[in-house]
Protein backbone atom coordinates (compact mmCIF):
# COMPACT_ATOMS: atom_id res chain seq x y z
CA UNK A 1 0.00 0.00 0.00
CA UNK A 2 1.13 3.43 -0.52
CA UNK A 3 2.33 4.86 2.38
CA UNK A 4 4.47 8.47 3.02
CA UNK A 5 6.84 9.75 4.87
CA UNK A 6 8.53 13.09 5.51
CA UNK A 7 10.93 13.48 8.08
CA UNK A 8 13.82 15.58 9.14
CA UNK A 9 16.48 12.90 10.00
CA UNK A 10 20.03 11.86 9.25
CA UNK A 11 20.93 8.21 7.96
CA UNK A 12 21.76 6.33 10.86
CA UNK A 13 22.71 2.72 11.35
CA UNK A 14 22.13 0.24 14.32
CA UNK A 15 24.05 -2.93 13.14
CA UNK A 16 21.13 -4.94 11.12
CA UNK A 17 17.90 -2.63 11.24
CA UNK A 18 18.05 0.93 10.86
CA UNK A 19 15.26 3.48 11.94
CA UNK A 20 16.89 7.19 12.26
CA UNK A 21 15.89 10.29 13.75
CA UNK A 22 18.31 12.94 13.73
CA UNK A 23 16.17 15.59 14.70
CA UNK A 24 14.12 14.82 17.94
CA UNK A 25 12.37 11.28 18.59
CA UNK A 26 10.24 9.67 16.39
CA UNK A 27 7.31 10.06 18.52
CA UNK A 28 7.92 14.06 18.78
CA UNK A 29 8.43 17.09 16.87
CA UNK A 30 12.04 17.45 14.77
CA UNK A 31 14.20 20.37 14.54
CA UNK A 32 12.72 23.29 12.70
CA UNK A 33 13.37 24.31 9.20
CA UNK A 34 14.59 27.82 9.62
CA UNK A 35 15.21 28.32 5.89
CA UNK A 36 14.90 27.46 2.61
CA UNK A 37 16.48 25.25 0.51
CA UNK A 38 15.81 22.18 2.91
CA UNK A 39 17.22 19.22 2.32
CA UNK A 40 16.95 16.09 4.65
CA UNK A 41 18.11 11.87 4.31
CA UNK A 42 15.80 9.27 6.09
CA UNK A 43 14.90 5.81 6.07
CA UNK A 44 11.98 3.62 6.08
CA UNK A 45 11.53 0.22 7.56
CA UNK A 46 9.55 -2.10 8.89
CA UNK A 47 9.94 -1.31 12.96
CA UNK A 48 8.59 2.60 12.44
CA UNK A 49 4.56 2.49 13.04
CA UNK A 50 1.97 2.02 10.42
CA UNK A 51 -1.48 3.88 10.30
CA UNK A 52 -3.16 5.53 7.17
CA UNK A 53 -4.19 3.49 4.44
CA UNK A 54 -6.85 5.51 3.00
CA UNK A 55 -6.35 9.07 1.17
CA UNK A 56 -9.39 11.08 0.26
CA UNK A 57 -9.76 14.55 -0.26
CA UNK A 58 -8.75 16.29 -3.49
CA UNK A 59 -5.97 13.08 -4.06
CA UNK A 60 -6.49 9.31 -4.55
CA UNK A 61 -10.71 8.41 -4.15
CA UNK A 62 -10.71 5.80 -1.53
CA UNK A 63 -7.49 3.63 -2.18
CA UNK A 64 -7.56 1.18 0.98
CA UNK A 65 -4.84 -1.30 0.81
CA UNK A 66 -4.47 -4.59 3.41
CA UNK A 67 -0.96 -3.92 3.82
CA UNK A 68 0.23 -0.91 5.34
CA UNK A 69 3.46 0.81 5.61
CA UNK A 70 4.92 3.59 8.06
CA UNK A 71 3.89 7.08 7.79
CA UNK A 72 6.07 10.42 9.18
CA UNK A 73 5.18 13.59 9.20
CA UNK A 74 6.81 16.97 9.06
CA UNK A 75 4.58 19.89 9.92
CA UNK A 76 5.38 23.60 8.61
CA UNK A 77 3.97 26.85 8.50
CA UNK A 78 2.29 27.11 4.96
CA UNK A 79 2.41 30.85 3.28
CA UNK A 80 -0.59 31.41 1.10
CA UNK A 81 1.71 34.00 -0.80
CA UNK A 82 4.43 31.30 -1.62
CA UNK A 83 5.27 28.62 -3.84
CA UNK A 84 6.51 24.79 -2.89
CA UNK A 85 8.55 22.30 -4.98
CA UNK A 86 9.09 19.60 -2.91
CA UNK A 87 10.94 16.55 -4.52
CA UNK A 88 11.76 12.87 -2.38
CA UNK A 89 14.82 10.90 -4.27
CA UNK A 90 14.96 7.35 -3.57
CA UNK A 91 18.35 5.95 -2.97
CA UNK A 92 17.93 2.29 -4.20
CA UNK A 93 15.37 3.21 -7.54
CA UNK A 94 13.87 -0.10 -8.69
CA UNK A 95 13.80 -1.61 -4.77
CA UNK A 96 10.86 0.95 -3.33
CA UNK A 97 8.08 2.89 -3.89
CA UNK A 98 7.48 5.72 -1.87
CA UNK A 99 4.59 8.58 -2.61
CA UNK A 100 4.47 12.14 -1.27
CA UNK A 101 0.84 14.07 -0.13
CA UNK A 102 0.25 16.98 1.80
CA UNK A 103 -2.18 17.47 4.04
CA UNK A 104 -3.76 20.21 5.96
CA UNK A 105 -4.87 18.23 9.17
CA UNK A 106 -2.36 16.33 11.02
CA UNK A 107 -3.10 12.44 10.53
CA UNK A 108 -6.48 13.09 8.60
CA UNK A 109 -6.10 11.48 5.28
CA UNK A 110 -8.99 13.16 4.24
CA UNK A 111 -7.31 16.67 4.73
CA UNK A 112 -5.13 15.78 1.76
CA UNK A 113 -4.57 18.90 -1.03
CA UNK A 114 -1.92 17.28 -2.95
CA UNK A 115 0.09 14.39 -3.54
CA UNK A 116 3.33 13.38 -5.92
CA UNK A 117 2.43 11.28 -9.45
CA UNK A 118 3.50 7.94 -7.54
CA UNK A 119 6.40 6.74 -9.64
CA UNK A 120 6.44 3.22 -10.13
CA UNK A 121 9.24 1.67 -7.98
CA UNK A 122 10.71 5.17 -7.63
CA UNK A 123 12.96 5.00 -11.28
CA UNK A 124 12.14 8.64 -11.32
CA UNK A 125 11.85 10.94 -7.97
CA UNK A 126 8.22 12.30 -6.51
CA UNK A 127 7.30 15.41 -7.44
CA UNK A 128 5.18 17.87 -6.11
CA UNK A 129 5.91 21.15 -8.05
CA UNK A 130 4.50 24.99 -7.34
CA UNK A 131 2.52 24.12 -4.34
CA UNK A 132 0.49 27.16 -3.77
CA UNK A 133 -1.37 27.05 -0.32
CA UNK A 134 -4.80 27.69 0.08
CA UNK A 135 -3.93 29.56 3.22
CA UNK A 136 -1.50 30.52 5.98
CA UNK A 137 -1.60 27.88 7.84
CA UNK A 138 0.11 24.92 9.63
CA UNK A 139 0.81 21.90 6.95
CA UNK A 140 1.54 18.44 6.74
CA UNK A 141 4.11 16.70 4.32
CA UNK A 142 4.09 13.44 4.34
CA UNK A 143 6.28 10.65 3.01
CA UNK A 144 4.60 7.35 2.64
CA UNK A 145 6.26 3.91 1.72
CA UNK A 146 4.43 0.89 0.02
CA UNK A 147 4.30 -2.63 1.38
CA UNK A 148 2.37 -5.74 -0.71
CA UNK A 149 2.85 -8.29 1.53
CA UNK A 150 4.24 -9.22 4.69
CA UNK A 151 8.14 -9.08 4.67
CA UNK A 152 8.25 -7.89 1.75
CA UNK A 153 7.98 -4.10 1.96
CA UNK A 154 9.28 -1.60 -0.69
CA UNK A 155 10.84 0.75 1.74
CA UNK A 156 14.71 2.11 2.39
CA UNK A 157 16.28 5.05 2.31
CA UNK A 158 15.61 8.71 0.96
CA UNK A 159 16.32 11.99 0.73
CA UNK A 160 13.84 14.94 0.90
CA UNK A 161 14.14 18.61 -0.45
CA UNK A 162 12.03 21.19 -0.16
CA UNK A 163 11.85 24.75 -1.79
CA UNK A 164 10.00 27.89 -1.50
CA UNK A 165 10.26 31.03 -3.76
CA UNK A 166 7.95 33.86 -2.47
CA UNK A 167 9.13 36.39 -0.01
CA UNK A 168 7.83 35.03 2.77
CA UNK A 169 9.96 31.75 2.56
CA UNK A 170 13.08 33.11 4.53
CA UNK A 171 11.31 35.09 7.44
CA UNK A 172 13.87 37.71 9.62
CA UNK A 173 15.23 35.09 12.49
CA UNK A 174 13.85 36.74 15.39
CA UNK A 175 11.48 40.02 16.69
CA UNK A 176 12.74 42.91 17.80
CA UNK A 177 10.55 44.78 20.93
CA UNK A 178 10.48 47.61 22.61
CA UNK A 179 9.35 49.23 25.56
CA UNK A 180 8.55 52.80 26.46
CA UNK A 181 8.48 53.60 30.41
CA UNK A 182 6.77 57.19 30.91
CA UNK A 183 6.54 58.77 34.42
CA UNK A 184 3.90 62.06 34.43
CA UNK A 185 5.17 63.52 37.62
CA UNK A 186 9.24 63.39 36.42
CA UNK A 187 10.56 61.55 39.80
CA UNK A 188 10.88 58.21 38.76
CA UNK A 189 8.58 54.75 39.11
CA UNK A 190 10.10 54.13 42.88
CA UNK A 191 9.74 50.50 43.39
CA UNK A 192 7.34 49.73 40.49
CA UNK A 193 8.82 48.08 37.51
CA UNK A 194 7.65 45.79 34.20
CA UNK A 195 8.89 42.37 33.80
CA UNK A 196 9.46 41.06 30.59
CA UNK A 197 9.81 37.03 30.10
CA UNK A 198 11.24 35.96 27.00
CA UNK A 199 11.58 31.91 26.93
CA UNK A 200 12.27 31.84 30.92
CA UNK A 201 14.10 34.51 31.09
CA UNK A 202 13.04 37.61 32.86
CA UNK A 203 14.16 41.24 33.22
CA UNK A 204 12.96 43.67 35.26
CA UNK A 205 12.91 47.72 33.68
CA UNK A 206 12.10 50.56 35.55
CA UNK A 207 12.73 54.48 35.44
CA UNK A 208 15.01 55.81 37.56
CA UNK A 209 14.76 59.70 36.54
CA UNK A 210 12.79 62.30 34.85
CA UNK A 211 10.62 61.40 32.44
CA UNK A 212 10.73 58.06 31.35
CA UNK A 213 12.79 55.00 29.67
CA UNK A 214 13.45 53.44 26.36
CA UNK A 215 14.23 49.75 25.90
CA UNK A 216 15.15 47.43 23.10
CA UNK A 217 14.28 43.60 23.58
CA UNK A 218 15.04 41.05 21.35
CA UNK A 219 13.32 37.54 21.01
CA UNK A 220 14.48 34.30 19.25
CA UNK A 221 11.82 33.09 16.55
CA UNK A 222 8.90 31.38 18.35
CA UNK A 223 9.93 32.31 21.68
CA UNK A 224 7.23 32.79 24.20
CA UNK A 225 7.24 36.53 25.33
CA UNK A 226 5.31 37.98 28.94
CA UNK A 227 4.56 40.66 30.40
CA UNK A 228 4.05 41.62 34.25
CA UNK A 229 3.46 44.83 36.31
CA UNK A 230 4.44 45.10 39.62
CA UNK A 231 3.04 47.88 41.44
CA UNK A 232 5.04 51.01 43.73
CA UNK A 233 4.05 53.97 46.27
CA UNK A 234 2.71 56.36 43.20
CA UNK A 235 0.97 54.12 40.44
CA UNK A 236 -0.84 56.76 38.89
CA UNK A 237 2.26 58.34 37.52
CA UNK A 238 3.22 55.28 35.97
CA UNK A 239 2.20 54.39 32.04
CA UNK A 240 3.94 51.98 29.72
CA UNK A 241 3.97 50.88 26.07
CA UNK A 242 5.17 47.42 24.62
CA UNK A 243 5.50 47.35 20.69
CA UNK A 244 6.75 45.24 18.07
CA UNK A 245 9.67 46.76 16.36
CA UNK A 246 10.90 44.30 13.95
CA UNK A 247 10.22 45.39 10.60
CA UNK A 248 11.16 48.93 11.50
CA UNK A 249 7.27 50.29 11.51
CA UNK A 250 6.10 50.31 15.37
CA UNK A 251 3.09 47.86 16.32
CA UNK A 252 1.83 48.88 19.58
CA UNK A 253 0.76 45.35 21.36
CA UNK A 254 0.16 46.37 24.47
CA UNK A 255 -0.49 49.35 26.66
CA UNK A 256 -1.51 50.55 30.52
CA UNK A 257 -1.68 53.65 32.52
CA UNK A 258 -1.41 55.56 34.25
CA UNK A 259 -2.30 53.19 37.02
CA UNK A 260 -1.20 49.86 35.21
CA UNK A 261 -2.73 46.95 36.63
CA UNK A 262 -0.65 44.35 38.45
CA UNK A 263 0.26 40.54 37.74
CA UNK A 264 0.87 38.86 34.82
CA UNK A 265 -0.63 41.35 31.54
CA UNK A 266 0.47 40.49 28.47
CA UNK A 267 1.86 37.44 26.30
CA UNK A 268 2.33 36.84 22.97
CA UNK A 269 5.33 34.59 21.11
CA UNK A 270 7.99 35.75 18.01
CA UNK A 271 6.33 35.15 14.83
CA UNK A 272 9.08 35.58 12.78
CA UNK A 273 9.53 31.90 11.96
CA UNK A 274 8.84 28.94 10.17
CA UNK A 275 9.18 25.56 11.21
CA UNK A 276 8.72 22.32 10.16
CA UNK A 277 7.96 19.45 13.02
CA UNK A 278 8.31 15.53 12.42
CA UNK A 279 6.19 13.16 13.69
CA UNK A 280 5.63 9.83 13.51
CA UNK A 281 2.47 8.13 13.03
CA UNK A 282 1.60 6.56 16.56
Amino acid sequence: MFRFILRLSILLAFGGSVSSWANGTDTGPGAPIESYPFNDTGFLDETLSDDITTYGGICFDDLSFEYGAPDVFYQFDAQATASYDLTLTSDSPGDTDFVLYVLTDFNDPASCIANSPDEIDDLEPERIESFVPPSTQPMYIVVDGFSDAPGYPKLGSWTLDVNCTGEACNPPPGCTYSLDLRDSFGDGWGDAFVTVDVAGTATDYTVLGFGGAFFIIEADRGDPVVLSYTAGNFNEENSYEFSDITDGTPSLLFADGPSPESGEVFSTFCRAQIHSDRFEVP
